[in-house]
């Protein structure tokens, strides 16, 4: 019998993009209460697993509920949590000192010992890491990995695994029975996300390609070139395949969300609005963070300002560049950051009251470490009185 299992994009992505100070909102099945979110607009990610979420929060702690028969919902300690990765029974947690900590499943793993990791993924009963060498480190029942360091960023499947390299194209592996490991050509793929027996990747200019089974429509590419970030997952326990086997979630540059694939507990009813920063899949249920109260109560310490659109120049760029922005009235908080294609906000930028008018922002493709980051699309985020737009940058070397 299969069992169920749940795919996560960690860029997600799994784990998808991240955000500071957003609200949680999900929907789908609830049959754990797992989409019964905790309130509070301090957290930084989400990661779905198979019936339970898992938080980081603004303060670098974990939080988690649903279900917990393996428990996976009993989080560590600790406020030193930078990434979160969930499984189908299991989670995973990157800690600011580059180590790993594992909980949770119905079978013995390992956590791998030492401080050189810098992303991680999880899949049905696997794990994956991604270590400072640009290498990649698998454990689980699917232990298998390709040779190489120039990875910079993986997926985990139900069985399989995809990798995105640094020269932007991808590399698959594992069970191939629908394809899904047959990747398609080209070097222009700057995000992916597996789900189950499929697998989703974003191109540089905007628009998606999927690939692997298409029994619930999985593969049926939503039309647009204006995408930032992507999610898919699902499940099927043997029995009852009808209740959701693989769905995929996209995240537009607008803020919106679309969601295609299997729909039978909901998972793909997405609530419509323009403020999600991130999304995530589980096995029949979504999660996502945004900017504004989910409750419709807004936090009147904001002033209702108006954003212009973002002007980035040069685009792409090899050392700086200029991002120009205006408001229409004074902002009692304005933020302006920089994230990857995993969703990390890895320069904060602006981060205070502006007066009206225009503002610039220079921007030399460096983290908040004064680390020069590495080639790739980067996401620029303003936000104000919980309105907010996403632009794509490109950073070349």
């Amino acid at each position: 019998m299969k069992r169920t299992w749940i795919v996560l994009v960690f860029l997600c992505i799994a784990i998808g993009l991240f955000a500071e100070n957003g609200y949680l909102l999900a929907w789908g099945r609830n049959g754990y209460n797992q989409c019964v979110v905790p309130g509070g607009n301090d957290f930084a990610a989400v990661a779905a697993g198979g019936f339970s979420i898992l938080a980081l929060k603004t303060d670098g702690s974990l939080i988690a509920w649903g279900n917990n028969e393996y428990g996976q919902c009993n989080v560590p300690s600790g406020n030193n949590f930078a990434q979160i990765a969930s499984g189908i029974a299991h989670c995973l947690a990157l800690k600011t000192d580059g180590s790993l900590v594992w909980w949770g499943c119905y079978h013995n793993v390992y956590t791998p010992t030492g401080t050189n990791y810098t992303a991680i993924a999880c899949a049905w009963e696997h794990c994956l890491a991604l270590k400072t060498d640009g290498s990649i480190l698998a454990w689980g029942d699917e232990d298998s990995m390709p040779a190489g360091n120039d990875f910079i960023a993986i997926a985990g499947g139900g069985w399989h695994s995809v990798a995105l390299k640094s020269d932007g194209s991808l590399v698959a592996w594992g069970w191939n029975d629908y394809g899904q490991c047959n990747v398609p050509t080209g070097n222009d793929y700057v995000a992916i996300a597996a789900g189950g027996y499929h697998s989703v990747a974003l191109r540089s200019n905007g628009t998606l390609v999927v690939w692997g089974a298409n029994d619930y429509g999985q593969c049926n590419v939503p039309q647009g070139n204006d995408f930032v970030a992507i999610a898919a997952g699902g499940d099927d326990d043997g029995y009852l395949p009808e209740q959701g086997l693989s769905f995929s979630l996209a995240l537009k540059s607008d803020g919106s969300v679309v969601a295609w694939g299997n729909n039978a507990w909901g998972q793909c009813n997405v609530p419509q609005r323009n403020d999600y920063v991130a999304i995530s899949a589980g096995s029949n249920f979504s999660v996502a963070l945004v900017t504004n109260n989910p409750s419709g109560i807004e936090d009147d310490s904001l002033s209702p300002v108006a954003l212009s659109t973002i002007s980035i120049y040069p685009n792409p760029f090899y050392t700086s560049t200029t991002i120009s922005y205006a408001l229409n009235k004074p902002s009692k908080y304005v933020e302006l950051g920089i994230y990857n294609i995993r969703g990390q906000l890895v320069r904060k930028l602006v981060n205070e009251p502006l007066t009206s008018g225009q503002h610039t922002a220079i921007w030399d493709g460096k983290d908040d470490k004064g680390n020069t980051l590495a080639t790739g699309m980067y996401l620029c985020r303003i936000s104000s009185a919980g309105k907010q737009e996403t632009h794509k940058m490109l950073l070349m070397k």
